[in-house]
């Protein structure tokens, strides 16, 4: 068997996206790639009832670099509730527009407080979240969100970049919200995208036009070089989340994983009912290692996250449903190799 990817990126994917990624390349000028990128705008509304599309040449980071130029338009003062590194990276996005914001932080992994969250909202003109912080794997409550948000007439922006592609997302009532071509959409890595649900106007004075969402808009979406390869493959991709089994096969690999993580008397990092399903993040018990079994893991060609000190500190090991060419028989050898794994620690 091919090695199991279960990391949160770089991800893997099913052959009919490596088909359309290697079709000739066109111009960006070309009439068929406006029409290509019409297309995504229509699958993105379809799957999240955003109204328009921005893609760019570049990564999620690239993607939240540009909410964060519109934020800086907003003006006003925002906050920013955390509950993990993801969250607290807002911060440094910010960093170069000197705005007013406070960052509510929450532990790493729990839940935000939303009763706080709604007493203090009224205060501020926009807020910014990620939906789910990758770092544990946290899901925080967007519906909610989006409700406090309009109930105080303030501007939602969300990180939806390890949540777009692995399930059912609304974005109608969000002002800004930020994905990306690769991780849960799972294409290739290498466009970033912002979904918003009005037309901006281009901001010259405040924001370079790399980065400019009106000045995007107003060039029809492709103002600057835009691949038709990435394109085709980003709509492929999108077209397999919508009418494929994707989100099924997401909810079905991780009952299998909680099942497993369940008859073994452990623990995921975070509570079933604030987890993200497609970022299972496996608490070892300490007599283990997980560092170990990590390694151990990857002698098989079983590829999970478990790599850096906050990993290590914890000992944890999480294991994404990012890649769309993962199979049942995929996941079963991934826990038959891990109970063989601790069982000899």
């Amino acid at each position: 068997m091919d090695s199991i990817n279960l990391l949160p990126g770089p991800v893997e994917f099913i052959n009919e996206i490596h088909e359309a990624f290697n079709e000739p390349a066109l111009s960006h000028r070309d009439g068929h790639t406006k029409e290509l990128v019409d297309k995504t705008e229509q699958l993105f509304n379809e799957l999240t009832g955003a109204k328009h599309t921005t893609i760019f040449v570049g990564s999620g980071t690239l993607s939240n670099d540009a909410v964060a130029a519109q934020i800086a338009c907003i003006g006003g003062k925002g906050l920013i509730p955390t509950n993990g590194k993801f969250g607290e990276k807002m911060g440094e996005h910010l960093a170069p527009y000197n705005l007013a914001y406070d960052m509510l932080k929450h532990p790493w992994g729990e839940a935000f407080d939303y009763k706080k969250v709604e007493a203090i909202i009224k205060d501020y003109d926009w807020c910014w979240l990620a939906h789910c912080d990758t770092s544990s794997g946290v899901l925080n409550n967007l519906p909610l969100m989006v409700e406090i948000c309009k109930k105080h007439n303030v501007k939602l922006c969300v990180d939806c970049v390890s949540t777009m592609g692995t399930m059912a997302i609304d974005l109608k009532d969000v002002y800004l919200a930020s994905c990306v071509s690769t991780k849960g959409v799972a294409s290739y890595e290498g466009l970033g995208i912002v979904l918003s649900n009005q037309i901006f106007t281009p901001r010259p004075d405040k924001i370079p036009m790399c980065l400019d969402i009106g000045y995007y808009q107003k060039h029809g979406g492709i103002p600057f070089t835009l691949s038709s390869r990435f394109i085709s493959a980003l709509n492929i991709a999108l077209e397999h989340i919508l009418h494929g089994k994707r989100l099924q096969n997401i909810a079905d690999y991780h009952q299998m994983i909680a099942d497993f993580v369940k008859n073994k008397g452990w623990n995921f990092a975070v509570k079933p009912e604030s987890m993200n399903i497609a970022v299972n993040t496996i608490a070892i018990p300490a007599h283990l290692s997980a560092k170990e079994i990590g390694e151990s893991l990857k002698e098989r060609g079983i590829l999970v996250y478990y790599e850096s000190d906050y990993y290590y500190n914890n000992n944890w090991i999480q294991a994404c449903l990012f890649s769309s060419n993962l199979s049942h028989e995929h996941i079963v050898s991934f826990l038959r190799a891990l109970d063989e794994i601790t069982a000899k620690q």
